[in-house]
Parts: C-alpha cells; structure tokens; sequence
C-alpha cells in the first residue's frame, strides 16, 4: 500500500516543476478537507522547490 503510495506521489513529483502552485493548493485543499493527509508532506516540499528556484510564477 505504502509502496504504491509512493510511487503515485513520484509521478506527481515530476510535475512539479510545471504545476507546482495548484499542485500545492490541490494538496493544501485536500489536506484541509476531511482526508487526513498531513501537510508537512506538502509545504516540506514546496519549501525545498521555493528554496531552488523551482517554484516560479514565470520563466524569467
């Protein structure tokens, strides 16, 4: 179950890079939501992105 898990969050992953704020707001929704999915998942993540560079609002 884990391992599955996993890989689905792996390819999620992948598009970051593209999608990384409504992947964000999508994780962030869900995890507000009555699913309990914590969201150290998340913002650990996105931090890490913001902190390289990956998160952009454009391509500069």
């Amino acid at each position: 179950m884990l391992d599955m898990l996993a890989s689905h969050l792996d390819q999620i992953a992948a598009y970051a890079p593209v999608w990384g704020f409504a992947l964000i707001f999508f994780f962030m929704t869900v995890e507000s939501s009555f699913i309990p999915f914590p969201s150290e998942i998340v913002m650990i993540h996105a931090g890490f992105m913001a902190a390289r560079g990956e998160l952009k609002f454009h391509d500069a």
